[in-house]
């Protein structure tokens, strides 16, 4: 069996290199150039990650396209002055010395998602002679702006990776909604541009570069933080009914969230469902081994406070959504992406009025907007606790349609998965089957599945 091997994936500007001074400059001449007030210097770092025309559409709203692309045009040129008199950012204190070691070990490969231009991004990588330790870079010019998880998903494509296998750096928000879009991991970074409270969603959080080689074989080797278990405490359990939810009470206790929230359940039968979990918590509590009182948790404490955050993440896959990326060759994959994810986007187009642009490679393609915008207003529709059982179905089968189609009953979750995995038995036929990634989408499949008992439970 062949060694396996890991994509770290970093992101550049905050992350690797300290941009700042650079950054600010082009800003400010881009914005005196139109006779504007010059942003704050925290606003100015609240949009670095993204693509220059989001950028701008974030700091100039009210403006009209024409004057957000003359001030785009502002800022790269002056990037690029600044490239001519050799004023290049410099990295953050170790960071080169954690690339340099990655680089050296042969079972890791590296890539860069960055909202930075192609032309940008080879200027600086060539000014420090490191552009041959990247397998794969993705950049602003190729796909839509961060989170959007094209870059992730074309960067795994191109080095063969599996998303449990690969991890995302960062030191934005954005990357770090990226990272969980494409499902993937994430590690914050605390010496970047946005302030630590804005990556709680990230996996792991540094705030030294000497600390980054631990937190990605921690990730990747080990797939999850080891985490403290307490002992069993309880004699009982037991339910109660509380206003319009339910109660799960440990010797007539209510159980909290992590958030210390109580954990008030809307249906019996997600109550009942968490009950025997935590009856069946023998000396320790296992919390692997009790994925409905993980999911409530998560409904309650993350996705009832950032519903937005987390519909937009979720709407975000109809974008780059799987069954519009087909193989270019051989035939016979084309044949068999057809006649399993063809029906697939007729159902879209026919019961959510969704139709989907399909696309031969992996090079983006838009779709409609009116389909985004329709899907979009499906996912809208879900209550935080529907919503979080939606967001496990999209982000491990990487496909809105197909998470919608098993929780509107479309086709059985069996079915939809198998469907998923089309280019996976593909692979697995041609080159014979990989223990591990054997192991690894056997575990997505049984999380896939779990999140669609954890809906049924919510009926």
């Amino acid at each position: 069996m062949a060694a396996k091997h890991y994509l770290v994936l970093f992101d550049v500007d905050g992350t690797l290199v300290d941009s700042q001074s650079q950054i600010t400059d082009a800003m400010q001449n881009a914005f005196m150039a139109i006779n504007q007030p010059v942003p704050t210097h925290h606003e100015i770092l609240s949009i670095v990650g993204l693509s220059l025309s989001e950028a701008f559409s974030h700091l100039l709203p009210d403006e009209s396209s024409e004057i957000r692309e003359r001030c785009s045009e502002i800022y790269k040129l002056t990037f690029a002055e600044a490239r001519i008199k050799r004023a290049k950012p410099k990295f953050y204190p170790g960071v080169y010395e954690v690339l340099a070691e990655l680089h050296r070990r042969s079972n890791y490969v590296l890539g860069i998602a960055t909202g930075k231009s192609r032309r940008g991004l080879n200027a600086l990588l060539d000014s420090y002679e490191i552009a041959s330790w990247f397998a794969t870079a993705q950049v602003a010019d190729d796909h839509p702006s961060k989170p959007n998880p094209s870059m992730i998903k074309a960067a795994m494509y191109e080095a063969n990776v599996d998303p449990n296998c690969t991890v995302m750096i960062g030191d934005t928000s954005f990357d770090v909604e990226m990272a969980k879009s494409a499902g993937v991991f994430a590690i914050g970074v605390g010496w970047g541009y946005h302030p630590h409270s804005k990556m709680a969603a990230a996996d792991i959080l540094v705030h030294r570069a000497a600390d980054l080689l631990g937190a990605i074989d921690n990730l990747l080797r080990e797939g999850k933080m080891s985490e403290w278990k307490p002992k069993r405490f309880w004699q009982d359990v037991s339910i109660l009914k509380v206003g319009n939810g339910y109660s799960v009470l440990l010797d007539g206790r209510g159980v909290n969230t992590p958030a210390k929230a109580p954990l008030i359940l809307p249906t019996l039968k997600l109550a009942e469902a968490v009950a025997k979990e935590w009856r069946a918590q023998i000396e320790v509590v296992d919390p692997a081994a009790m994925p409905f009182t993980g999911a409530a948790n998560a409904a309650l404490d993350k996705v009832t406070h950032q519903f937005e955050e987390v519909a937009e993440l979720v709407s975000a896959y109809a974008e780059t959504d799987l069954f519009c990326y087909r193989a270019e060759a051989p035939r016979e994959l084309i044949e068999r992406q057809q006649r399993a994810w063809n029906p697939m986007l007729n159902w879209s187009r026919d019961a959510l009025n969704a139709p989907l642009n399909i696309a031969h490679g992996v090079m983006f393609i838009r779709q409609p907007k009116q389909s985004i915008n329709a899907l979009r207003s499906c996912v809208n529709k879900f209550n935080p606790f529907e919503l979080t059982a939606l967001y496990d179905l999209v982000g491990l089968s990487g496909s809105l349609v197909a998470g919608l189609a098993v929780v509107e009953g479309h086709e059985p979750p069996e079915s939809v998965w198998d469907i998923c995995q089309v280019d996976e038995t593909w692979q697995k036929e041609q080159w014979g089957q990989d223990e591990i990634a054997e192991e690894l989408t056997l575990g997505k499949r049984t999380k896939f599945l779990q999140a669609c008992k954890f809906y049924a439970t919510l009926r």
